[in-house]
């Protein structure tokens, strides 16, 4: 009983606090607008930026080939479109401490296990649905405009389940930061600085494929 009430009050705090708007936003831009760009964008700048080049050789430096759109959706919302979500939810944890405002539910006889238990399971939900969503979004975005090369769409749902995963590990990081830290933006910033180091590391040590950047590969 007492954790499906913290389920309400986290479901209620995300809707109040626009976090899962937010997070709905930040990864449909990305993969709603990424093959609009690489589309009708992209061309115009070559185009006025190299105007004495061949068509041909302009034509050869787009991205056409929709694995290479997806893949370029993947780098960027693991990038700026991850920022932006834990900096959307680095409040859920290190705010609440830092306004002590999760003092309420615990004098209340809630535990703390339940309470972090109940805020991993509302956000990592709207994580998971939002990421796959938004790499469906543009899936399909990316096929019309440039035709479908994937052999079955489940290929980009297993996609998106892979980097909602991702996510999910970048949200369970902010949160234990958030309760050594208790300053929501450094609490984010550094979650944000760990994952993408070891996103780096991982593709340093020839581990490519577990990156977000990979996963179509997998």
């Amino acid at each position: 009983m007492r954790f499906s009430l913290s389920l309400v009050k986290e479901f209620r705090d995300g809707i109040r606090n626009y976090r899962f708007f937010i997070i709905a936003a930040a990864l449909l831009f990305f993969g709603l607008f990424n093959p609009v760009l690489q589309k009708y964008v992209v061309p115009e700048i070559m185009q006025w930026q190299y105007p004495l080049m061949a068509d041909d050789a302009r034509a050869a430096m787009l991205i056409t080939a929709q694995t290479e759109i997806i893949m370029g959706y993947l780098s960027d919302a693991a990038t700026i479109g991850m920022l932006v979500v834990l900096m959307a939810l680095t409040g859920v944890m290190a705010g609440e401490l830092k306004n002590r405002t999760l003092i309420l539910p615990v004098a209340a006889g809630k535990r703390y296990h339940t309470l972090i238990l109940a805020k991993f399971a509302i956000y990592g939900t709207a994580l998971m649905l939002s990421a796959i969503v938004a790499t469906f979004v543009n899936y399909a975005m990316s096929g019309l405009l440039f035709g479908f090369e994937l052999a079955t769409p489940l290929l980009a749902v297993r996609s998106g389940s892979l980097f909602g995963l991702y996510l999910l590990f970048a949200f369970s990081l902010v949160l234990f930061l958030g309760t050594i830290i208790r300053h929501p933006t450094a609490a984010a910033l550094t979650a944000f600085l760990s994952v993408t180091l070891l996103t780096s590391g991982a593709e340093v040590a020839g581990l490519h494929l577990w990156t977000p950047m990979g996963l179509l590969d997998l």
